[in-house]
């Protein structure tokens, strides 16, 4: 009786300590059981917690650098952009840059063809100097994009846009200027020679020169312009024709006046086709380019003469 009891009390600390298991194949057949010690289930739950939780960090760095990745690769693809649109700005930089200069020479030219001073000084686009652009200490790139708004337009394109548009301001004021005083004095405009009489080649300047007749230094009063003979002369003006003839230096010569002192004269004409007190419109053509008189070859004689006194046409012509 004691060993019976011995060994019941060691069949039940042993089913305390495990788990039994039964199986079941048919309803008809026996069950199949079997025990599984706790100790070894709580190993297996132990280490299937540890895999799970190993695949969690392992995937969860894994979608961190895949994220990381992407964001590299759009942070490379914004760089090119950039790199493209800072190109682009500059050249559309120097392109403003050589139409201000053109604007400011038109308009110089033309204040001194209407006889005006300038009104500004420039103060406002006279920058110069030299100027240092930070070096970003500590800054990361992404910082350094955003404060230039990610378009790729570095810190000293946007300085030298800054002076651009301050000149731009200056010029457009000036021009605006000039703008009302040609419209409140358009007549006088339209009466100023402005166009080429004839298109070809300056052969002879305003000013000293080379006599080709007497091969000695003298004064030339106008300019030459070589062109085929039957050219057509345009007026450069509007204006009225005060005189034509035959003159024995200029040949076949017309003068047209346009006004406030000003008018112009066109000689070694082949033909004349206009007459005196006819009146003029900027364009009309008013006779052909010859070689008469004391001439060389075809050419035009073309003088402007402002107040009695003969000035380079050279000074008048804008287009």
């Amino acid at each position: 009786m004691r060993f019976f009891a011995r060994r019941q009390r060691s069949k039940s600390v042993c089913q305390e300590n495990s788990y039994t298991v039964m199986l079941f194949h048919h309803h008809t057949s026996q069950p199949r059981q079997f025990s599984i010690r706790k100790k070894t289930v709580r190993a297996f739950v132990l280490v299937m917690v540890c895999l799970l939780g190993g695949q969690w960090i392992f995937f969860s760095h894994f979608f961190e650098q895949r994220q990381k990745l992407y964001e590299l690769d759009h942070l490379r693809v914004e760089l090119e952009v950039s790199q493209k649109e800072a190109s682009a700005a500059n050249t559309a930089i120097e392109k403003l840059r050589f139409q201000l200069a053109d604007m400011k020479t038109l308009t110089t030219k033309v204040r001194e063809m209407l006889g005006l001073q300038q009104d500004f000084d420039g103060a406002v686009s006279g920058q110069g100097g030299e100027e240092l652009l930070p070096a970003f200490p500590g800054r990361t790139f992404s910082a350094v994009m955003e404060d230039t708004g990610r378009g790729g337009i570095r810190p000293d394109m946007q300085q030298e846009i800054a002076w651009l548009g301050s000149d731009a301001k200056v010029d457009h004021r000036d021009l605006r200027a000039l703008v009302e005083t040609i419209e409140n004095r358009r007549e006088r405009w339209e009466a100023t020679p402005a166009i080429w009489p004839v298109k070809g080649w300056v052969t002879s300047g305003f000013g000293l020169r080379i006599s080709p007749f007497t091969a000695r230094p003298t004064n030339h009063h106008g300019i030459d312009i070589r062109a085929s003979i039957g050219t057509p002369i345009l007026a450069p003006a509007a204006g009225t024709v005060v005189r034509r003839k035959h003159d024995t230096g200029f040949g076949k010569m017309i003068t047209i006046a346009h006004g406030d002192g000003i008018s112009t004269r066109y000689g070694h004409l082949h033909t004349m086709g206009v007459k005196v007190g006819q009146k003029l419109s900027r364009g009309d053509v008013i006779g052909t380019v010859g070689n008469t008189g004391l001439s060389t070859g075809p050419h035009l004689h073309y003088e402007v003469v402002v107040n009695k006194v003969r000035i380079d046409p050279r000074k008048y012509i804008i287009e």
